[in-house]
């Protein structure tokens, strides 16, 4: 083990710190102010270039050593916050000492550790080496393009600062329990290249390197930098079961009131706890992929010299949009709001959710928010109890299980195809003209179709439907809803949408025909 002791020797030594025939009893910080102010009277620090002492040559930046770097009184910082960790955090600090100069020549960390008991100080090192486990400078890069996660250890110690000694710690707890999974960078991943030119596409682009053994300290870390209630996030961590923190900060990360929704969600609803697993999966995945960075939506044409629709689209382009994205989780809570789901129902839902893509998934989301707003209404003050209405949401479950129905709910959202996909590009759609909707088309046509889903469902001959072994299954979508759906995307962009209108003000006769609220007067 690296022995550093020559390093504090003639800066905190008993003729230096502390009268002579005394014993120092002073806190870490009065001892640094100590050290310091001796340095200053008893030393002349001479400045010199980096590397050059005694006719030396220039010593390059990444070969330069701790005494290369510190001297005078930031090297007497240095050492005394040094000699307060372990050897092997200071053996580890040393010999990567390109990757903590920045923050041992500022004055944040010192400020920080004044207020840090040793083992505080201890576990924040532990942390502080775990954010360096990818090599990029203390900064903590996502999982994906979303540069608005992107985190350094700084902000960290901002956190850290601004919280009460109760909170700080909680804090370090569990940051400190994550850090401990983390593996050493070089045994998990290949540095980086570097680059012959630094382009603007390579200046962009996010590092290749990613220690996956860092992922739950990241997502802990995000988590904090992205919400303001920091005692409210720490106490429903710690009120929640282990498996289920890490989903629970995606959630946050994405916003910060769904993850307290999400939070109460899991205290108070009376599911079980495989379908609590399965809800939280759904909607944490869902917020893992959005994108906090990207908010684009698919729009009308409004080009004041065309005005024909001539602009397009892939139809996928705003699936991991943040707006796109926090709706979907933001619906999924709201049906947890309005409607009682029995476990069943609820395990069905999630469950064929999570075994969607995000263009499906969005389409059996709109089909089930629509469809449950059309027939039962919603803002109820008490939850309206689903397993009252099975037929019903049978209906609505053949619409939405039905893969043809939900690719012409999720493409009502584009125009005509402009462009096939071709073995390098996506197919892509004309924006509608001036004026549409297209977010409006996607509800109507969903709710288009859960009305007469339901109509039709009355048809079903009695000994296919419902299955009398008492166990549910998926229904089937009926002809008559079945043959509308092919009919609708056989039409062009244009036609289609002008049929939706029709259909829809016919829907209008089953809106809230199952919502008693209408009906009890």
């Amino acid at each position: 083990m690296l022995n550093t002791s020559h390093y504090f020797g003639r800066f905190l030594s008993p003729s230096n710190t502390a009268t002579t025939g005394t014993q120092n009893t002073s806190l870490p910080a009065e001892s640094v102010r100590q050290a310091v102010q001796s340095a200053r009277e008893n030393t002349k620090a001479q400045a010199r270039e980096l590397g050059i002492e005694d006719g030396a040559k220039l010593v390059p930046i990444d070969k330069a050593t701790y005494d290369d770097l510190f001297h005078g009184e930031q090297k007497v910082k240095a050492d005394a916050l040094l000699e307060r960790m372990s050897p092997e955090q200071r053996d580890t600090i040393i010999s990567n000492i390109s990757d903590y100069k920045n923050l041992l020549k500022g004055d944040d960390i010192f400020q920080l550790a004044e207020n840090l008991s040793d083992e505080e100080l201890s576990q924040f090192t532990d942390i502080m080496i775990a954010m360096q486990s990818e090599g990029h400078y203390g900064y903590l890069y996502p999982k994906s393009y979303d540069l608005q996660n992107l985190i350094h250890i700084r902000d960290v110690m901002q956190t850290l600062a601004d919280s009460e000694p109760a909170l700080r710690q909680q804090i370090l707890d569990q940051a400190h329990a994550y850090a401990e999974q983390v593996q050493p960078y070089t045994e998990q991943v290949q540095a980086r290249e570097k680059p012959d030119t630094y382009s603007r596409k390579e200046l962009f682009r996010l590092p290749q390197n990613k220690n996956s053994s860092i992922d739950n300290l990241s997502t802990f870390l995000n988590a904090l930098h992205n919400t303001k209630d920091h005692q409210s996030l720490m106490n429903n961590l710690d009120s929640v079961d282990e498996t289920q923190k890490i989903p629970l900060m995606q959630v946050y990360i994405l916003d910060e009131e769904l993850g307290v929704r999400s939070y109460e969600m899991l205290k108070n609803k009376a599911f079980s706890p495989e379908a609590k697993e399965g809800l939280l999966q759904f909607i944490a995945e869902t917020a893992d992929k959005t994108r906090h960075m990207l908010d684009l939506k698919i729009k009308a044409d409004n080009n004041s010299n065309l005005n024909d629709g001539s602009a397009a689209n892939v139809a996928w382009l705003d699936n991991d949009s943040y707006s796109i994205g926090r709706d979907m989780v933001k619906d999924t809570l709201d049906l947890l709001d309005n409607y009682e789901f029995s476990d069943e129902q609820l395990l069905n839902m999630t469950s064929t959710l999570n075994n969607l893509d995000r263009s499906n998934q969005r389409a059996y989301l709109e089909i089930t928010v629509q469809g449950m707003e059309h027939l039962f209404g919603s803002d109820y003050l008490e939850p309206l109890d689903l397993t009252e209405h099975s037929d019903a949401l049978a209906a609505i479950d053949a619409v939405r299980n039905n893969a043809e129905a939900r690719d012409l709910v999720f493409m009502s959202r584009m125009g005509d195809l402009s462009r096939p996909a071709g073995k390098t590009s996506d197919a892509m759609y004309f924006q509608k003209e001036k004026g549409a909707d297209p977010y409006k088309d996607m509800a109507e046509t969903a709710e288009v179709l859960v009305a007469n889903a339901w109509l039709g469902q009355r048809k079903l001959d009695s000994d296919i439907w419902p299955p009398k072994n008492g166990e549910y299954e998926t229904p089937p979508l009926n002809q008559d809803t079945l043959n509308m759906v092919r009919q609708l995307n056989l039409l062009s962009a244009k036609e289609r949408d002008l049929s939706v209108d029709r259909l829809h003000v016919f829907g209008d006769m089953t809106r809230g025909a199952l919502d008693t609220r209408l009906h009890n007067h």
